[in-house]
């Protein structure tokens, strides 16, 4: 489950997958490739802080 509106490093969003609720569909992924990727059936972040984007919210609500 990928987790964003609650971390917040001055202008720029934190991104954080929590590892126990990912079911590892891939959403995130498909959706916003440039902010997740699956490694080990999971969904991991690219890089850890992203400035504000609508594909990344788009991904955080998809995932299930």
């Amino acid at each position: 489950m990928a987790d964003l509106a609650d971390h917040h490093d001055g202008g720029a969003w934190r991104i954080e997958v929590d590892l126990s609720a990912c079911v590892g569909s891939g959403m995130c992924a498909g959706i916003a490739p440039a902010y997740f990727r699956l490694e080990d059936r999971r969904s991991r972040p690219v890089r850890p802080l992203a400035e504000p984007d609508d594909g990344l919210l788009e991904a955080s609500e998809s995932c299930p």
